[in-house]
Parts: structure tokens; sequence; C-alpha cells
């Protein structure tokens, strides 16, 4: 069973969506400017979900996805190498 996420309607989504929304945006971002778990917050509730940052943390812990800053460090440790 997945949890439920509020959505600004009034309705509920299931937290797979949010993981699958979360994904998305990581999947989309520029290599040298990831996004936070702030802005990725702030562009959920903008499509009308209700999910806090610490959710947003959470949810791309739970997708193995490492933090903003970790990413970065990642990306630029390979263009490091590749040069």
């Amino acid at each position: 069973f997945s949890s439920r996420i509020k959505q600004s309607t009034g309705a509920e989504c299931s937290s797979d969506k949010v993981h699958s929304d979360i994904y998305a945006l990581i999947s989309s971002e520029a290599p040298s400017t990831p996004l936070s778990d702030q802005q990725i917050t702030d562009i959920l509730n903008g499509k009308g979900y209700k999910v806090s940052r610490k959710t947003v943390a959470k949810y791309r812990e739970d997708l193995g996805i490492a933090s903003s800053y970790v990413r970065k460090q990642q990306r630029y440790q390979e263009a490091k190498k590749k040069k």
C-alpha cells in the first residue's frame, strides 16, 4: 500500500506519483545546477501538491538519489576525469 498526498484541490494522490515527479524533475535538471529539495518542494507545491521539504528529502532518499550538493560534486568529479 502506498500513502496518500493531499493536493491543494482537496483531492488526494498516491505518494508513488510524487516519487515519480521527483525522479522526473531530477532527471531533467541541468547538470551544473542541480535542484535543491526546497526548489523541488516549490515546484511540486506549484503543481498543487501539499508537500514539505522534509517529505521531498525523504522521497528523494527512497529513490536512492543523493542531495543536490553531492550530485553537483559527483558531476564535477566526472567532468574532471574526462579532461
